[in-house]
Formats: C-alpha cells, sequence, structure tokens
C-alpha cells in the first residue's frame, strides 16, 4: 500500500506515480492511494484505506470486535472513534460509522497493528468489548452478549476500572 504523501517523503513525484499508474505497475485503490497489482490482498484492507484517510482515527466497537475475531457479524461499515472536537470524515474510501470519544476513553487501550505494511490503531480486544456495553443502544444488544464469553476478566483491569 502506498499514499501519495508517502512517496513524496521517499522522493517519488507525483508524475512517477501517474505514470507508473499508467503503465500497471501501480493499481489506484483510492483517492491518493496506490497498491501493487499482484499483491495479496488482505482481510483487513478496509481498515488500513480507512486509517490511511482518517490518520486520527482509532477503529473501534463492531470493526475492532472483528480484527479481534470475537464476533460472527461483518459490519458493512468501518467503525472509527474520533476526539469530540475532530471534523467527521468527509472522504473515505469505505463507509465509515464515527463515534466520539474524549480523554481517557479515546487513549486508552489503543493497539498498533501493523496491516500491509500500514500501522493501524485499533482498540485491545478488552476495551472493545467494554466500549460495546456502552455503546450497546447504538449497536445492538446481541453484539454485546455475543462478546462477552470469548474476553477473560484479567484482560479488562486497567482498561474498565474492574478491581479484585
Amino acid at each position: 500500500m502506498l499514499g501519495r504523501a508517502i512517496s513524496r517523503d521517499s522522493g517519488c513525484a507525483v508524475s512517477d506515480v501517474q505514470r507508473l499508474t499508467e503503465r500497471g505497475a501501480l493499481v489506484r485503490v483510492a483517492r491518493g492511494l496506490y497498491a501493487v497489482p499482484d499483491a495479496e490482498i488482505s482481510t483487513h484492507r478496509s481498515l488500513v484505506e480507512v486509517a490511511r484517510a482518517v490518520p486520527a482515527a482509532t477503529v473501534c466497537l463492531l470493526s475492532a470486535l472483528r480484527f479481534h475475531e470475537l464476533t460472527t457479524q461483518a459490519p458493512a461499515d468501518v467503525w472509527i472513534a474520533l476526539d469530540v472536537h475532530a471534523w467527521r470524515p468527509r472522504r473515505t474510501p469505505f463507509p465509515v460509522r464515527t463515534v466520539y470519544f474524549s480523554g481517557a476513553a479515546l487513549t486508552a487501550g489503543v493497539e498498533v497493528h501493523k496491516i500491509d505494511g500500514v500501522s493501524v490503531r485499533i482498540y485491545s480486544a478488552a476495551k472493545t468489548v467494554a466500549d460495546c456495553f456502552k455503546y450497546r443502544n447504538k449497536i445492538g444488544t446481541e453484539v454485546a452478549v455475543e462478546c462477552k464469553p470469548a474476553c477473560n476478566i484479567d484482560q479488562f483491569r486497567g482498561v474498565t476500572g474492574v478491581q479484585n
């Protein structure tokens, strides 16, 4: 996965990227995002593309559950968390559902995973399950109940304030 900003930082001109695209050496995946045509497509490609389009976003709720393999549901949208003062993203390669967090709710439990060579911010499994209960009216109670047995109580320590 190659973004235009990365190509600029590495010394490539925009015309080089255009030329490579015209020759078939690169394929335009989304606005400003390119890939090698015969590259393996990850099952989490939507997360990669949204992370490139909205760098301040953290993958959360249903999308994070799917990433951690805690649900059987496949969300149609990529769920992202942003700071309460952030603007809603206008252009994304995939449809997104945005929730707004602030303070510790935004920063606690964030893990950075490398997917297709791109760093993607995703909430930990424990934080995701806790957030599913917090947002049960938005995502549905059945989703939160489905993922609860998959988590161990020790995972929640320090994330949700669970004490002995």
